[in-house]
This record gives C-alpha cells, sequence and structure tokens, in this order.
C-alpha cells in the first residue's frame, strides 16, 4: 500500500461512490474522528500543478482543496458541498431574470478566479455548478482543466462538452480563457 492510501485509510472511510471510470473516481469520504466529509478525487494521470494552484484560490465560487497527493495517481481531497447541480435545480426551480443574472454573476466570478491562476476549466457546464443549501453558486469538477501555456498551436486532447465547448476544443486551435468564457454564454 503507498503512502498516501495508507494515511488516507487511516483518517478516512468511504461513505459512498460518485463515479469510477477509466480517467479516475470520485468519492464521498468522512473522517473517523470529527465526522467531516469530504470529496476524494483520484485521476489516473499528473494533475497536482493544477490542484496545488486552486489550494491557494479563493475558494468562495469553488470547492476549498485541503490536500493533494501525488505517488502514480494524482489524489485530491476537497470540500464536500452539499447542494445540488445546477441542471437538477433548474429541472424544478423557477429563476427570475434577476437570479439568472446572479447565476452568471458567480459563474463569471469563478472564472475569473480560476483564470487570474492561469487555469482553463474546459467543461463549464449545468453539470458542473453546484447550488449549494444557502443559494451560492460553485464550479466543480476540473477533471479536464489544464494550464493555458502560450504559443501552443492546438491542445493535445479533444475535450468537452457538445453544446457548451468551444470550437477550438475540438482541434481547431488551442483553447484559452476566451473557451471558458463561451461556455459560461
Amino acid at each position: 500500500m503507498d503512502y498516501t492510501k495508507e494515511i488516507i485509510n487511516q483518517k478516512y472511510q468511504k461513505i459512498k461512490t460518485f463515479r469510477d471510470e477509466s480517467d479516475g473516481k470520485i468519492e464521498l469520504i468522512e473522517h473517523i474522528e470529527s465526522h467531516a466529509k469530504l470529496v476524494k478525487r483520484t485521476y489516473y494521470e499528473d494533475k497536482r500543478e493544477i490542484f496545488e494552484l486552486l489550494s491557494r484560490a479563493d475558494a468562495s465560487h469553488l470547492a476549498r482543496i485541503e490536500a493533494v497527493f501525488f505517488d502514480v495517481d494524482t489524489v485530491v481531497l476537497e470540500e464536500y458541498i452539499e447542494g445540488e447541480r445546477l441542471n437538477e435545480y433548474l429541472g424544478h426551480s423557477r429563476v427570475s431574470s434577476r437570479q439568472a443574472g446572479g447565476v452568471i454573476r458567480a459563474q463569471l466570478q469563478a472564472v475569473s478566479v480560476v483564470h487570474k491562476l492561469g487555469i482553463i476549466h474546459r467543461d463549464i457546464k449545468p453539470e458542473n455548478l453546484l447550488i449549494d443549501k444557502a443559494g451560492h453558486l460553485h464550479l466543480i469538477d476540473f477533471g479536464i482543466a489544464r494550464i493555458y501555456r502560450p504559443g501552443k498551436a492546438s491542445d493535445t486532447q479533444l475535450l468537452g462538452t457538445v453544446g457548451y465547448a468551444a470550437p477550438e476544443q475540438f482541434g481547431y486551435a488551442q483553447s484559452d480563457f476566451r473557451s471558458d468564457i463561451y461556455s459560461v454564454g
């Protein structure tokens, strides 16, 4: 057992698995003594740089990063935010134009924080926007995020969600900060 897994398994117990796919796993874990819940994200690649930057970010519209471990995989422990995804929320709640404007402003504030760190989220969509119990919006799921590197002709991987991803994410050019703004729109 590697050091990271040993530390986590000694202090936390798994409550449930949200997702387990070929690129990684997302689990809800609970501290054995304090009962504090965290989200444990395991990425089967090196994503340290992104999450170490995010750990220093203003987390008012992001999940706070508690710890980042790397051995073979990147393991991120982040704040568990109780709430529901924006697409679910919109499925049962009427939203006034004032509330919709607030959602857009919160998205843009979250994107601004991320962009100041040099990170492009690349998957902004209602499923990756969480409304907490107090009604605050949080941008989540940085699984396909990347660091912007000036001068590249195109992205190395074609990723994003059709209907939300900017055209350059499908091989036309390098995605940049404008790609996230396109997705918000």
